[in-house]
């Protein structure tokens, strides 16, 4: 973009070398141009902004997830112990019980 500008204003200082009534007509369409490439420009800096500012929240967004993710996984570690000490617990119970009778 920034290149094109550059070229327009080189062929604007050219035309205004041959200034007629077509050079000021032509002089008004280039610098028209350049106006609309500037607006052109800024829109898509600021859409490149919106979007940095979406990719900064996503990956915010990723990283809560994966601290919830982890602190599940550990419950479910946890839980996992707690079945298995239960069911020592259980298969014990029931060794005594068989051995009462």
């Amino acid at each position: 973009m920034q290149a094109e500008i550059e070229e327009l204003k080189r062929l604007l200082e050219e035309e205004k070398q041959k200034m007629g009534a077509a050079g000021k007509a032509r002089e008004e369409e280039l610098l028209n141009t350049i106006a609309q490439l500037r607006k052109d420009l800024a829109q898509k800096a600021a859409k490149i902004d919106e979007l940095n500012e979406t990719v900064s929240s996503l990956n915010k967004t990723i990283q809560e997830r994966d601290g919830t993710i982890s602190s599940l996984q550990a419950e479910i570690e946890s839980l996992k112990k707690q079945i298995a000490s239960l069911q020592d617990q259980l298969s014990q119970a029931q060794a005594s019980g068989d051995q009462v009778v």
